[in-house]
């Protein structure tokens, strides 16, 4: 498990960051990151104050990574590409997390590497990691800035004739499984060009390429069903309360997913990274354009 509790005892009042700095080996800055993330009690009660004294059991929830298991695309000594397969987690999202990519990327460069943005679970594809502080910094700027372009490919529902620019604000982000609806005028400005590459009559399905001009959660599902595509495979959008709320719950059958969404995972890969890093980077994915086929055996794997 990436999470792990660790206990100690202060048997007198201390300070709490030196005290975590010391038992943690770790320095000043990170204990004080852990009492941000309220990862650190006293006798069951969460430490707060940063500047507090305490008494008694002391407990912290820390990150360890599990063994390395995926091996990287690309390998740099300030960054690093990985191609996540559809299902594993990028960062952990509670304390039974068993494992993510998160996992493989610190056990490999050690505790200051860090993924630098997000693809959902089901969704396949190119990661960027940097590798310390200074690059995910360098990145995470890049990435604000749009100076990092990407793309996606996806497979969807019915057939795109034409080249879409969908340019519909989404709202922030919220319980997908209530009834709402995502494209308002008072959400936030989202953009998405998309082109289709090959339409499959026999399955009413085409393969295009979408990319995210801006970045916003689900933009490319939610875009894509609001043009009458969706996704082949999405569990959320376009899809009844009930089958959101089974799928949320983990309550949905493999039959009853087949059966409404088409496919056993959503059918979107992130195919390619282009940035200015020490040079110019253009990295594509194992799993490319030519043979779409090949693609879709390759992306309808287990989620």
């Amino acid at each position: 498990m990436p999470f792990v509790q660790k206990t100690f005892q202060a048997h007198s009042l201390v300070r709490i960051i030196p005290f975590l700095s010391e038992n943690l080996n770790v320095e000043a800055a990170a204990a004080r990151r852990l009492i941000d993330k309220k990862r650190v009690f006293c006798d069951g009660v969460v430490v707060a104050g940063k500047g507090a004294s305490v008494k008694g059991e002391i407990t912290v929830t820390l990150f360890e990574e599990q063994t390395a298991r995926l091996t990287p695309l690309i390998a740099h000594r300030d960054f690093a590409i990985y191609e996540k397969p559809s299902g594993l987690l990028v960062h952990p999202q509670r304390i039974s997390t068993e494992h993510t990519l998160l996992d493989d990327i610190k056990s490999r460069y050690g505790s200051e590497a860090n993924i630098v943005h997000r693809i959902d679970r089901e969704t396949s594809g190119l990661v960027l990691a940097a590798t310390h502080k200074k690059s995910e910094r360098f990145f995470k700027i890049a990435f604000d800035e749009k100076r990092i372009e990407k793309s996606y490919l996806a497979y969807v529902k019915g057939h795109v004739d034409k080249a879409y620019r969908i340019d519909a604000p989404i709202l922030k982000f919220r319980d997908v499984s209530s009834r709402f609806f995502p494209i308002s005028e008072e959400g936030r400005e989202s953009l998405t060009l998309v082109e289709p590459l090959r339409y499959f009559p026999e399955q009413e399905i085409t393969l295009v390429k979408a990319v995210p001009v801006t970045g916003r959660t689900h933009q490319i599902r939610i875009h894509l069903w609001h043009i009458g595509h969706p996704i082949v495979g999405e569990p959320l959008y376009g899809n009844p309360v009930p089958f959101r709320e089974a799928y949320l719950e983990n309550r949905l059958s493999d039959d009853e997913r087949l059966a409404q969404a088409g496919a056993m995972r959503l059918m979107l890969h992130a195919q390619w990274l282009r940035f200015s890093y020490d040079g110019v980077y253009s990295i594509g994915s194992k799993i490319g354009f030519d043979h779409p086929e090949t693609l879709w055996d390759a992306m309808k794997s287990v989620r």
